[in-house]
């Protein structure tokens, strides 16, 4: 071989070997690269997982038949379970089978999540303990690829407390409303009879609106008996239509001392007969007495009996309405001595006048019965009546004014 041509194929040899390395270079220089990209994407993923994983809501993926493939480390806290005892397993296997959604069972709600991406649902969950139940407010999304959804991402965040609060509001506001229909009622009713109404409104909107199973009133009268005015709830026939005697222990305490007392079914024993037989059934485990106090003393008793286990957050409620019915027995009381103070002075001037006229002796009480017999029977209202009695016995007052010698 020729010198020059050996010359020429070592230049074109260093020609290429030159290419070789810059790309040698460019190559390393983007494996360098790769390497870098992926420790940044190592790092993001393990910050995302860290950050997954201690977050205070429920993350979980499931597969479209609800199959759970991951969920984080937070549902140990919030349901009790491990990570490993969820992942394989059904998400509507651990929510809660007893609560009613529109759209039908726990397992329709997980299939819905294939239709519909949720937003803000309650969904009812079940704790590993099987009593205590959960409520996570869930939002999901759709994982889709090649159009088709695959997996079902979802948040769920525990609401629990938030709605247990929401409901205490609401019974509150619902036994307020309550007391002031009672103090309403009050407000507008002042006879006897309205009186016993009230009373008989008053223990049976107590065992709806409060949902015990026993509400009674009795009124005391001046020998210490309790006379029965009113008795609701699915027990009201264990309750003694007799009166009871103040005499009894809890009674006499309840009485004198213008204090409630709660009876439990083991300290009833000490009990009268009558006041045991509450608990006669084993049915009533708890029986709260509440005195009606007025300024003056104690007008009777209102008893609450439960079937569980006594809540006493109900106690200032049932003391309000037992305030409310003793200012209703005192109010209607006042009401009717004034009634009979006014009927006394209209019959002293019935006499004056029958006694200017004895030929017309009994006319106005005779006009005043037939009457009320004519209101009766015509189906008038009771305060209608009340005003026509009234003005039978008045038609003929005036002659009290009319000169003897006309």
């Amino acid at each position: 071989m020729k010198l020059d041509e050996l010359r020429k194929r070592m230049a074109s040899f260093d020609s290429k070997n030159s290419d070789v390395n810059d790309i040698y270079e460019e190559l390393e220089a983007s494996y360098q690269q790769l390497l870098a990209i992926s420790e940044q994407l190592s790092n993001t993923e393990n910050q995302y997982g860290l950050l997954i994983q201690n977050m205070s809501d429920i993350v979980w993926i499931a597969d479209t038949n609800g199959e759970i493939r991951y969920i984080n480390s937070i549902a140990s806290d919030i349901l009790g379970y491990q990570t490993c005892e969820m992942i394989g397993r059904k998400l509507y296997e651990f929510m809660c089978p007893l609560h009613e959604y529109k759209v039908g069972s726990c397992q329709s709600v997980v299939s819905l999540m294939n239709e519909v991406e949720f937003k803000r649902m309650e969904m009812w969950m079940l704790h590993s303990d099987g009593n205590t139940r959960k409520v996570l407010e869930v939002n999901t999304r759709h994982i889709i690829f090649d159009d088709e959804i695959v997996e079902i991402q979802g948040v769920g965040r525990d609401i629990t407390d938030r709605i247990q609060i929401e409901r205490r509001i609401h019974q509150k506001n619902k036994q307020m409303q309550f007391i002031r229909d009672i103090s309403a009622s009050i407000n507008q009713n002042m006879s006897l009879n309205n009186l016993d109404q009230l009373i008989s409104d008053t223990c049976k909107n107590i065992v709806t609106t409060v949902n015990v199973p026993l509400c009674t009133a009795r009124l005391i009268d001046e020998n210490g008996n309790l006379w029965l005015k009113a008795a609701f709830g699915r027990y009201k026939n264990e309750i003694s239509q007799e009166a009871l005697h103040s005499s009894d222990i809890y009674l006499k305490s309840v009485v004198n001392d213008h204090e409630p007392i709660l009876i439990t079914a083991d300290s009833s024993l000490a009990a009268t007969t009558e006041v045991k037989r509450v608990f006669k059934n084993g049915k009533i485990k708890n029986l709260l007495i509440l005195p009606l106090n007025t300024n003056e003393a104690t007008v009777g008793i209102m008893a609450i009996g439960v079937d569980g286990e006594y809540d006493d957050d109900y106690t200032p409620l049932f003391v309000s309405l037992a305030n409310n019915l003793a200012f209703a027995v005192e109010k209607s009381r006042l009401y009717q001595n004034l009634k009979s103070f006014y009927l006394d002075i209209i019959m002293t001037l019935v006499a004056a006048m029958e006694a200017k006229d004895t030929y017309t002796q009994g006319h106005s009480l005779r006009v005043s019965e037939y009457s009320v017999k004519i209101a009766k029977e015509m189906g008038l209202p009771k305060s209608d009546i009340e005003e026509i009695e009234i003005a039978g016995i008045l038609h003929d007052v005036g002659k009290i004014g009319i000169s003897d010698a006309i």
